[in-house]
């Protein structure tokens, strides 16, 4: 177990009940340990506007990638609409330039009324709701 940060007398201190356990990874059909090497997961959390701002940087990660078709976050998780992003890139994972790319343009022609009732009279029966919801 790798313990972050100080000398390798302080993580060894750490936390001994943990550090005697070896970490069993999974194994592959044949028996065989399936996982080479540790991946790095991307990790993308919740919020509109957010899910927006992740797609912007996943599209400069993509432009600045030397293959921009390699996924280059084996792991994927997410919350809300980063789930739908996770998602997103995961249902095209052996082409990441075009997975980011189609969630760019989900994302640049998404409108409020595209999500939810933005008219006036929707926002006033919103408004009628709240009121008689702190009347008694």
């Amino acid at each position: 177990m790798h313990i972050a940060g100080g000398d390798d007398e302080t993580r060894k201190n750490a936390r001994p009940d943990f550090a005697s356990r070896r970490l069993k990874r999974p194994l592959g059909m044949d028996g065989t340990s399936s996982h080479k090497s540790p991946g790095t997961a991307l990790i993308l959390t919740g919020g509109g506007a957010r899910a927006a701002y992740q797609v912007g940087v996943l599209l400069a990660v993509s432009k600045l990638s030397s293959n921009s078709h390699h996924n280059p976050f084996p792991i994927l998780c997410g919350t809300s609409a980063g789930a739908i992003n996770a998602a997103g890139i995961a249902c095209l994972a052996d082409n990441f330039g075009k997975a980011v790319s189609i969630l760019a343009g989900v994302w640049r022609n998404m409108r409020a009324h595209d999500i939810y009732r933005a008219d006036a009279l929707g926002i006033g029966l919103s408004g009628v709701r709240w009121m008689s919801a702190l009347t008694p």
